[in-house]
């Protein structure tokens, strides 16, 4: 399996980041609306972040991001990568 090193860098920092903040993936995964496989795969740099095309998913999304301090363009707060 090859390795983007953009995507291995992207993992690393997101997993510095939620561990920073205390959470597991499980957590991130559910105040993201995601699958925890899936950031897992992020913080492994084997996958690909991807746009969310549901305006229902979209919007709990935003809902829970704002509930726990973050902006309605991310996933965790907005000085996750500062």
């Amino acid at each position: 399996m090859c390795r983007h090193p953009s995507l291995t860098a992207l993992g690393r920092n997101l997993r510095e980041s939620r561990r920073s903040r205390g959470l597991t993936q499980e957590k991130l995964a559910e105040l993201a609306d995601l699958d925890p496989t899936y950031i897992s795969g992020i913080e492994r740099g084997i996958a690909i972040l991807a746009s969310k095309t549901s305006s229902d998913r979209q919007r709990r999304s935003a809902s829970k991001r704002q509930a726990h301090g973050g902006g309605a363009g991310c996933v965790i707060p907005e000085d996750c990568f500062d």
